[in-house]
Order: structure tokens, then sequence, then C-alpha cells
């Protein structure tokens, strides 16, 4: 592991010295279970009480006569019926299933307003959180020492919100039953920390999941384990899905597996990193046919040696059309591998990108199967593709698919010293560069743009996006033009 660094112009690496880990302004808003949010307090209807001073014999779930155990207090609702149980502060040993709710008669875990409550597996608990169908919203408890899953279901359901949760020393977050919908995940901190077999934090790799959502959450692994590789989040079939916020960091799998096969994806300001030695990729893209995949303002970067030369963002097997937009994404891994690797071909947009490769890779920075038609030409417009010193090719189409079997590798563009020895405008592309910014701290991996920078700055002029703020939750537009990667400058 190392860093790029200059010495009087000229570019050196330095193995010797470890990147620091930049913070993105939101990772701050992500609290977990030590929010001191809590919904309003419901005093109506179906509502359970459990405390460490209570009694599952003579208690009646009552806040002055509660249960002992959260298991008593699900076992008295029915499914259907709804309400919410509270817990009281206190630690809960013990695996619980909960009822299904109903629509408009969501059954609701919740920590009495205020509380600290764990739930622990002691090491030897598999599941913390069993669902025995939908309309369920756990909210506000810590998880630890579960060997599996903090929270997992039985049998598919839709209707699902878990906020405010702290999962540690436990293998992962949730696993859902296939063709499980309308899954919502808000403010969540996440570290499998010592769990003995790692497995995907989100896991919804049964397949047929729909309507996806994920805010202000904060996966982090327990390193490499090529024995055993876990996803930071696996998606498989899926329909519609939004990723906002997530950090996910150090898994010794995909940081984000996404295949979104019969809905649109949407993945912004989120920030995939690889800081260990080992692990696989970091994005890995499935689109399905006539939906389209959209990223923007994502801050992508492994600074690792990556031995098992996986591409830091893949798109696999999914025609459907794939935007990459607005986004960050640095490659430093010494082994062999692309920092964007498209094999699929055609559909892939790439606008306003700062996409820089370390240049011991000796990889292409992209590499595409198949060039784009006439009709795609303008897609790939406003990039930065840069690499420190020398590399042989800057992007590489293999134009086997629209040539026969015979054909060569079509090299677009090659960087020689840091510069374009030909022009993307060859194929109808424009504004492409291949220069270094000025940067915040390019050896700490702090990409934003100085003040000093003429680069990158307001060199955006399609001036297209979905959203309106940029990496840091700041303006994403200042000076009438947008600036290339995922932090706009704001000055």
């Amino acid at each position: 592991m190392g860093v790029f660094a200059v010495a009087n112009g000229t570019w050196y690496y330095n193995p010797s010295v470890t990147p620091s880990v930049p913070t993105s302004a939101w990772e701050s808003l992500i609290l977990g279970a030590s929010s001191t949010y809590d919904p309003t307090l419901i005093t109506t209807g179906t509502v359970k009480y459990v405390a460490k001073t209570g009694n599952d014999t003579t208690g009646d779930g009552t806040s002055g006569n509660p249960y002992l155990t959260i298991t008593k207090a699900a076992s008295v609702i029915s499914a259907g019926v709804g309400g919410v149980i509270y817990v009281k502060a206190g630690t809960y040993s013990e695996a619980v299933t909960l009822p299904a709710g109903a629509s408009g008669n969501t059954l609701k875990l919740r920590r009495n307003p205020g509380d600290a409550v764990t739930m622990s597996g002691g090491g030897s608990l598999a599941n913390a959180v069993t669902l025995s169908g939908g309309y369920v919203e756990i909210h506000g408890i810590t998880f630890t020492g579960y060997t599996s899953q903090a929270i997992t279901s039985s049998t598919a359901g839709t209707g699902y919100t878990f906020q405010y949760l702290t999962v540690t020393n436990t293998a992962g977050l949730y696993k859902l039953a296939a063709s499980s919908s309308s899954i919502s995940a808000i403010n969540i901190l996440y570290s499998s920390g010592t769990a003995a077999t790692p497995v995907a934090a989100i896991d919804l790799s049964a397949g047929g999941c729909s309507a996806i959502t994920a805010d202000l959450i904060k996966l982090t692994g327990s390193g490499a384990d090529s024995s055993s590789p876990a996803a930071g989040i696996s998606i498989a079939t899926a329909g519609a899905t939004t990723l906002t916020r997530c950090l996910v960091t150090n898994f010794s799998g995909i940081a984000a597996d996404l295949n979104v096969t019969t809905g649109n994806l949407v993945a912004q300001n989120n920030k995939l990193t690889q800081t260990a030695a080992a692990g696989l990729g970091l994005l890995k893209i499935n689109v399905g046919t006539g939906y389209t995949g959209t990223f923007e303002n994502n801050l992508i970067y492994r600074t690792a040696d990556n031995t098992f030369g996986e591409d830091i963002v893949s798109i696999v097997t999914g025609t459907g059309s794939v935007i990459i937009r607005r986004s960050t994404i640095w490659n430093g891994s010494i082994p062999y591998c692309y920092t964007i690797n498209d094999q699929v071909g055609g559909n892939l947009k790439l606008q306003a990108n700062l996409i820089i490769q370390d240049a011991l890779n000796g990889h292409p920075v992209v590499t595409s199967v198949g060039k784009p038609a006439a009709s795609q030409a303008n897609n790939w417009r406003y990039n930065d593709f840069y690499a420190p010193g020398a590399i042989a090719n800057a992007i590489n189409f293999d134009d086997t698919a629209n040539a026969g079997a015979s054909a060569a590798v079509y090299t677009l563009v090659k960087i020689i010293n840091g510069t374009f020895n030909s022009s993307l405008s060859s194929v109808g592309m424009v504004g492409n560069f291949a220069t270094m910014p000025a940067l915040n701290d390019f050896n700490g991996l702090d990409f934003r743009l100085d003040a000093s920078d003429i680069i990158c700055v307001n060199k955006y002029l399609d001036n297209v996006l979905t959203q309106s703020i940029d990496q840091d939750g700041n303006n994403a537009t200042v000076n009438t033009y947008m600036d290339v990667g995922c932090f706009e400058r704001q000055t």
C-alpha cells in the first residue's frame, strides 16, 4: 500500500506511506442507535412494554407492569394486528420471532424513547430478529454478537423499515426472503467486527426484491478473507433500487454487487472504498433491458493492492443503460485491473467524471467490449482520464463484435506523459482530457478541488444532473457550470 507524490514536478510512488481516509460531510449524520431521534410515543392501540425489571408470568405488558423478554411481548400479538413493542433500557440476550403486521397496521419494535437498548447473541445465537412477514418497523436498537444476521425473514413480505440501528460483531445486517418489497434502511451503523464467518451485510441475493432504498448507511467489513469473500451490499434480479449516502468499506467481497434487472437503479452520493489488502472489486453493475442505472456524485477508490485482479467498477451482462456521472474514481491497485471495465459495450455513458489510475498498474483506465455506435458517440463527455506518468492506453474499445472475430482490440487513445496522443473526437466524443487537477490533498485522497484548480472547474458544459447537491451536500452548480468529479468547488 502506498501513494503517489510529486517532487520537483516529477511523479514517484512511495510504498511506505499509508493514505488517510477522507470524510464526506454527510458521514457525520450517520448516528445509528446513538441518535436522539425517537418517533412520537404511541399510547393507543396495541402497545406492549418490555423491561429488565419485568416478568413474563405476572406482567401484563403495560409500562408499569412490563414483560421481561421481547419474545413474550411478540407472542401475545397476533399476525396482522400490528401495534408497538417498546423495549426499555438494558441488554436482552434472546432471538426473537416477530409476527407480520398488515397494511395500515405495521408492527413496530422500538426502544423506549431515550433508552439505550441492546440485543446480544453472546456469540452463539444465529439471528436476533426473524420476521414472519411484512409491515414491520425496527427502530433504535443495537445488535451485537449474533453469528448470522441481525434481521432475517422466513417468508416474503412487503413494507419493511429499519432505522437508527447499530450492528456490531454480527455476520450480517439483514437478509430477506425472495420477492420481498418496499424495503427501507435509514441511518444504520454496521460492522462485522469479529464475526467468525462473514456474509453480505445487506443481503437480497435470494432475488426478486423491489422498491429497495437505503440512505445514510455505514457498512464496515472485516477486511480480506479470500476463503469466504463477503459483499457489502448484494442484490440479485431486483426491481427499482435507490442507494444514497451509503459508505461501504473494507469488505472481502464486492462492496456493492447490484443486479437490478426489473427496474431502474439510482446510486447517488455514495462512497465505496477498499483500504485493506486483497478484497474484490468495488462496484459491479447489471441493469436489465429497458431500464437505466444512474450513478451520480459517487466517490469510489481503492488504496490497497488488489491480489484478485478485480476491476474497480465493472458493468456485466445486463443490456440496460448505465450512466456514470460527476463521480470520482481512483484506482490505487498495483496488480493489473481496469478502473472501469464495460463488459457489455454500447450502453455506457461517462460524463464529467474524474478517473485516476495508478501509473504502475499498466492496464487501460477504461475498457469496453464495443465501440459506441454513431447514435451513442457523444455519451463520453467532459471526463478527466488521468494516469500519472505514462500508460499504454487510456481507453480501449474491443471492436470484435462489430468487425468480426479476427479483429484486434481497437486502441482509441494512448496517454504519453499525461497527455492524449490522439483525439477522442475521432468517435464524436468531446471535452475529454487527461490532466492532473489541483486537489486539496492528493496523497491523503482528499479529491476536493483546490482553489487554484483550473482543470476540472466549470468544465461540465452539459450541466446535466438529476440532483442539486455534490458529494458533500453542497450546491452542485457554482458559477454557471458544474465541475468534473464528485465535489463542486464552492467559490
